[in-house]
């Protein structure tokens, strides 16, 4: 007869098998820090950006308005291009973003009217505007990339990516106007608008991330 073997001699040990076991996988957990961190690193170029530009010498009226444009040009922006989007998912994505900014900017523009503040409408009036010159430069140079891509079929990558910088734009010219305005309607709309675009972001991210 074999003598039995020991219990305590078994090299398969609880600390051996730990060793030995395969790992959970963090692909999931990895992918959303990335996100995380894609939407912050957009947010804070953004604000550097909207503060180099606007010089921060705005009062709160003429960074509100500036933000009402901004609203308004990537809003026409987002229509033009609904049809040119390739994606199912990402043309339902866009198509919210355009309601969810229709809405955006009528609030702006009532909070706008209650200020006093005249928006520039006819020719001579945008003419003389700098926000204005400023506001459409940025349009004009968005479109133009958006034009290129669409020629060169890489439009849905390079949509999502420049509409998500310039929502992060837009959002980081809303917390300079609430830095500055005293308005508790204004800030109220204001938080409302950030909620929206803050939403859009997150899925123009989830799209980009599900697409690699």
């Amino acid at each position: 007869m074999q003598p039995q073997q020991n219990s305590n001699q078994n090299p398969y040990t609880i600390d051996y098998l730990n060793q030995i076991a395969p790992k959970k996988s963090s692909s999931f957990f990895d992918k959303r820090m990335k996100i995380l961190a894609g939407v912050l690193a957009i947010a804070l170029i953004a604000g550097v950006w909207m503060l180099l530009s606007s010089g921060g010498s705005e009062s709160s009226n003429q960074s509100l308005l500036r933000t009402y444009l901004r609203i308004q040009k990537t809003n026409d922006i987002s229509k033009s291009y609904q049809n040119k989007i390739k994606n199912s998912d990402l043309s339902a994505i866009n198509s919210g973003l355009s309601v969810s900014l229709s809405s955006d900017e009528a609030k702006l523009k009532s909070q706008l009217e209650s200020a006093g503040v005249k928006i520039p409408s006819t020719e001579k009036e945008k003419a003389a505007s700098k926000i204005v010159a400023e506001v459409d430069k940025e349009a004009e140079e968005l479109d133009s990339t958006l034009d290129d891509a669409f020629l060169n079929a890489v439009l849905d990558r390079t949509y999502t990516r420049e509409m998500n910088y310039r929502l992060g734009v837009i959002n980081s010219s809303i917390k300079g106007v609430k830095a500055k305005t005293k308005s508790k309607s204004t800030i109220e709309a204001l938080d409302n608008i950030s909620q929206n675009l803050e939403t859009s972001m997150q899925q123009f991210s989830d799209y980009s991330q599900s697409d690699k």
